[in-house]
């Protein structure tokens, strides 16, 4: 028998370095719910033939030794954490969440942490809650999955001391910080999905949960360039000279913007080229590249190669903020040709 929650939607990771939060304290805390409230993003999966796989959590101080899935916590306390008591008939259960990468660039790695609490002492200190994650699950109990040994949970020595019964989860001889970095290559709008696994064990089993969750999305991010153009001048009117400014990857849902002004080197606006000032250029969302032109200015004056640089400033949704390309004007008219009159008398 398998009864589960499913998500409600998945989670979104937005910006590199800043970190999702969970403290799981929007748990029930009291009672016997009929519904199991879980964060959005989040699921849990319970499996075996016991009645308490009903897809419902128990509400738990780590007095009950009933196998199932708990909201574990002081009496009636808020402050919650999310585990799991399995038995011989309850397993395994799983608890996990649903990510998805909407930071516009690649991901390198997932930064995860959180806190391992024991809320009941069991007589086998070999209980272990697995850690895993998956780039391919649909679910909770679909796809591949990856065990990260770092992240699973383990009874502290200091806790498993006395006889089995209820402990106090918060407690600093009872839980354990745990925190590793996931290496994985996730594509903008990929999605990685993670879980915590607890199966059961022989004799009796300790009561265990997570807390204060945190999953930072890490990348190299979104850089721009402007590339460098050489362009004849030309013996007259005007003729464009082309820019592509380009992204590393595609602009994020947010898209790309800037302001391009030329200047610099020994080209003359006005005479060797049209001037460009507080130009506004974007790249939309799911666009990599754009372009920026600039009129040169044609004439018949014999003259040396000239440039002029392209300034980018301003730029949004890259980990770059300027970026500088160089106009080179190449000079194709003729030097002024001499005549030599040589009188014979």
């Amino acid at each position: 028998m398998i009864a589960s929650v499913p998500l409600a939607a998945q989670i979104p990771l937005t910006t590199l370095g800043s970190p999702y939060t969970q403290n799981f304290d929007t748990l029930a805390n009291s009672g016997s719910p009929t519904a199991s409230p879980v964060p959005a993003g989040w699921a849990f999966l319970e499996t075996g033939t016991s009645a308490n796989v009903n897809g419902l959590y128990r509400i738990g101080t780590g007095s009950d030794n009933t196998g199932d899935t708990y909201s574990f916590g002081a009496a009636s306390a808020t402050d919650r954490a999310f585990g799991f008591l399995t038995s011989g008939t309850a397993t395994p259960l799983r608890i996990g969440a649903s990510f998805v990468n909407n930071t516009g660039a690649a991901l390198t790695s997932l930064d995860i942490s959180y806190r391992g609490e024991i809320w009941r002492r069991g007589s086998n200190p070999a209980d272990r809650v697995v850690f895993e994650y998956s780039l391919d699950a649909t679910s909770l109990n679909t796809g591949t999955w990856t065990a990260v040994t770092a992240l699973d949970i383990t009874p502290p020595a200091a806790c498993q001391g006395g006889t089995d019964g209820a402990r106090d989860g918060n407690s600093a001889d009872c839980r354990v910080a745990l925190s590793s970095s996931l290496s994985v290559g996730l594509a903008s709008n990929a999605v990685i999905w993670i879980r915590w696994v607890d199966a059961d064990v022989s004799s009796t089993d300790y009561g265990m949960g997570i807390d204060d969750v945190s999953v930072t999305p890490q990348g190299a991010g979104i850089a721009l360039a402007v590339n460098s153009v050489s362009l004849t001048e030309g013996n007259a009117g005007f003729t464009d000279m082309i820019f592509t400014v380009g992204l590393s990857q595609p602009a994020g849902p947010a898209g790309v913007s800037f302001t391009a002004n030329t200047g610099g080197g020994n080209a003359a606006p006005g005479s060797d080229y049209v001037a460009l000032t507080n130009f506004a250029g974007s790249i939309p969302a799911g666009q990599q590249q754009t372009t920026v032109t600039v009129q040169i200015i044609g004439d018949l004056e014999d003259e040396s190669n000239e440039t002029f640089n392209l300034n980018l400033t301003g730029i949004t949704g890259t980990v770059n903020t300027t970026a500088t390309g160089v106009g080179t004007i190449l000079d194709d008219d003729d030097p002024p040709t001499s005549c030599t009159v040589t009188n014979t008398i």
